[in-house]
């Protein structure tokens, strides 16, 4: 018996992953702590990414702190490719969104809900919530993210950057930049 999750045992009913490649994964499971899920599919040759109601259009490094690119979407072979980093308030890695594809520590994780459009994180001990929700075109995000303890909170409304109280961003519209907005050096 070989255990799956249901988009691999989808996969294998098909074909798509054949007999060969369940036994070899049987034998050698690669996902004893670091789990990577099927690629977000992202349509068309150019993608927008929302944020709240603020849009990023043709903007490829959307959120960068300190110079690491928390947010970003780029062109690989023609096609939209999401990167997203998910640091929790203590710098404590969660996972990533690498070209599309979805990297996790299972152990950092309290839930998550994942399909090839839709992605939810929660993790209940260090209150970090995100999603991810990918239409024709747009890359809609919300929740909370972190780096070196600054806090990015995403409602369905508006982008909060440090805090509540301190940088708010609604509504705004940010084409053809190549940064979106950057905090620190």
């Amino acid at each position: 018996m070989i255990a799956l999750c249901p988009n691999h045992a989808r996969r294998a009913d098909v074909g798509v992953i054949s007999r060969d490649e369940l036994y070899e994964a049987k034998r050698h499971p690669f996902n004893n702590s670091v789990v990577r899920e099927d690629e977000f599919r992202l349509i068309g040759d150019s993608v927008s990414v929302m944020l709240g109601s603020n849009t990023y259009i043709n903007t490829p490094r959307v959120l960068v702190i300190n110079e690491l690119d928390i947010i970003a979407i780029n062109q690989v072979d023609r096609y939209p490719v999401l990167n997203v980093v998910l640091i929790d308030r203590f710098d404590n890695w969660i996972g990533i969104i690498e070209e599309n594809e979805w990297v996790f520590d299972r152990t950092a994780l309290w839930d998550f809900e994942y399909s090839t459009r839709h992605l939810v994180v929660r993790s209940r001990p260090r209150d970090v919530t995100f999603a991810v929700d990918l239409q024709e075109d747009l890359v809609k995000l919300r929740g909370k993210l972190f780096y070196n303890g600054f806090p990015v909170e995403i409602t369905p409304d508006e982008v909060h950057y440090g805090g509540r109280n301190a940088l708010t961003v609604r509504g705004s519209t940010f084409q053809n930049c190549a940064v979106g907005v950057r905090i620190g050096a």
